[in-house]
């Protein structure tokens, strides 16, 4: 019997700010996963590999940043509203093999799971222009 297992983390703070909102490093971005892979063989015919692995993406504000002229190191969006991004996952495997001798045999499944769902508001897709960034100054 073996058993595995693996956690990631990430986080980036983001460089994109929001003067319309008040609000600094809207891109920020947050990861957090991880992974079991188990084997078991109990003799030379058998061999049973299960897997889990999750998970959760939390992404800010949409990169979509005003037009130039802008600075990179000064990058804006003007959005009036607060939007999020979000992306969260399950993968679930298994697999058995089986040698009978003159036939190997194997058995492979799995379900995937996912819930990703953004907001943003997109000035330029607004309807009859409703929306339209703010100029910069």
């Amino acid at each position: 019997l073996g058993i595995r297992g693996v956690i990631n983390y990430r986080n980036d703070t983001g460089f994109i700010n929001n003067p319309v909102l008040g609000t600094s490093n809207i891109n920020d971005f947050d990861s957090v996963s991880g992974r079991v892979v188990a084997l078991y063989e109990p003799n030379d015919d058998l061999a049973v590999r299960l897997m889990a692995f999750v998970g959760e993406d939390d992404i800010g504000e949409n990169n979509a940043v005003a037009p130039p002229p802008v600075a990179a190191d000064d990058l804006i969006s003007n959005s009036p509203i607060d939007g999020e991004s979000k992306d969260d996952f399950e993968l679930y495997t298994g697999k058995v093999d089986y040698d009978f001798g003159p036939i190997e045999v194997s058995s492979i499944t799995g379900l995937f799971k996912r819930d990703s769902r953004t907001e943003f508001l997109c000035g330029t897709c607004a309807a009859f222009g409703l929306f339209l960034p703010a100029p910069i100054a």
